[in-house]
């Protein structure tokens, strides 16, 4: 699964509405000078902070630019977060872009290829950024990525692994090898983790807690699947 889209216009819709607003195309950002600052290459992902403001996010082909931009008097600003100072070299992608919690979160690739490094970032206003250590993937990708409502982010990457990080830890945290068939992980309260797994027309939800070393069946649902029916 791409973690983001080459590019697309952002638009929104207000609740009940039946038409959507643009808010912006790849190529009106990249001509404001946020984006030409930024060298805006594609619009990845967007989002609102909890005061309604919108914020949009893409790569930049200016290396250790985070491509992330508030709507602010009628224009857009330039609001990533500062990269740390050993990827200030990297080309960076804003990969995720989501409310989660009190603010919203990021997920930000660094780099490309084998030296491809992870990082996630917390803010409650799109503008002000807390940001984690880099996470290298020493080749992997990322499967799937998914924020709990304290805003804790997790993740797989190819050979089924598990990471998670909470806002301001200062270390990913691996989890224990995930069950056969986890498709992605939802980050709970209190530090627990849970994965879904899905094996035909059955789902299990599995739940690891912090500092725990296995995972536990806390719920098993079947799905009804009409196998060879035809029109």
């Amino acid at each position: 699964m791409p973690l983001y889209v080459p590019s697309f216009v952002c638009a929104d819709a207000a609740p009940g509405a039946t038409t959507w607003h643009t808010l912006a195309s790849p190529q009106a950002l990249a001509a404001t000078p946020a984006g030409q600052r930024c060298g805006l290459t594609a619009l990845t992902a967007a989002t609102y902070t909890p005061a309604g403001i919108p914020v949009l996010a893409g790569a930049c082909a200016r290396p250790g630019t985070a491509g992330i931009f508030t709507a602010s008097n009628g224009s857009w600003q330039a609001s990533g977060p500062a990269i740390p100072a050993a990827l200030v070299g990297q080309p960076i992608t804003v990969a995720r872009l989501t409310r989660a919690g009190p603010g919203i979160s990021a997920l930000l690739t660094a780099g490309s290829g084998p030296g491809t490094s992870l990082l996630a970032a917390w803010s409650a206003d799109g503008s002000h950024w807390t940001v984690s250590p880099p996470l290298a993937l020493h080749g992997a990708t990322v499967t799937s990525a998914s924020f709990g409502p304290g805003g804790t982010t997790a993740i797989i990457t190819t050979g089924r692994h598990g990471q998670s990080i909470a806002p301001g830890g200062t270390a990913w945290l691996p989890l224990p090898a995930l069950p056969s068939g986890t498709a992605a992980l939802a980050p709970g309260s209190g530090g627990t983790t849970d994965a879904l797994a899905v094996h035909g027309g059955t789902l299990t939800v599995w739940q690891h807690a912090l500092g725990g070393a296995t995972w536990t069946t806390i719920q098993v649902i079947n799905v009804p699947i009409p196998y060879g029916s035809s029109s």
